[in-house]
């Protein structure tokens, strides 16, 4: 859920990461998008390709960008291989 923004000030503490705080926030990232993940600790690759789409999403739209441009978004995400 952090990929993008694993550098921001919000989710450090001191040199480190703020776990709990990324885990807070990818449980409410998953709630509010209705991600079926085992919990927060889930690996992207371990989701179905629908359920990558919703976190993609929800990573996306939490960015601030204002203009989303979807190509195909209703073609399944690969896993790049």
């Amino acid at each position: 859920m952090i990929l993008k923004s694993s550098f921001d000030a919000r989710w450090a503490r001191g040199p480190f990461l703020n776990r709990a705080g990324i885990a807070e926030y990818a449980r409410s990232r998953i709630a509010a998008y209705s991600i079926k993940a085992p919990g927060p600790e889930a690996i992207a690759k371990g989701l179905s390709g629908g359920n990558q789409q919703k976190l993609i999403v929800a990573r996306e739209v939490d960015n601030g960008r204002r203009l989303i441009i979807f190509d195909q978004p209703t073609r399944a995400l690969t896993s790049g291989r």
